[in-house]
């Protein structure tokens, strides 16, 4: 599975493992501008929430730990 997450590209800043995904998108205006990239894929921590009606709280929690990510990134 790694194998098709190689690249040549040299945009592409960081492989497999990071919190998140770092890009340099390099705008000319901006001084080392960086992209950061977090998704989230549901787990059972999300069925069960939904399963037991806690989707508000458990969406609030999806949030706060992407931004954790990125803001660690």
């Amino acid at each position: 599975m790694a194998g098709y997450l190689k690249t040549d590209n040299e945009c592409v800043l960081n492989g497999l493992g990071p919190f998140s995904s770092l890009y340099d998108i390099g705008f000319p205006d901006i001084e080392d501008p960086i992209l950061v990239l977090k998704s989230e894929e549901p787990g059972s921590r999300q069925k069960l929430a939904m399963e037991y009606g806690y989707s508000e709280s458990i969406c609030h929690d999806m949030i706060n730990h992407l931004v954790n990510d990125v803001a660690v990134m």
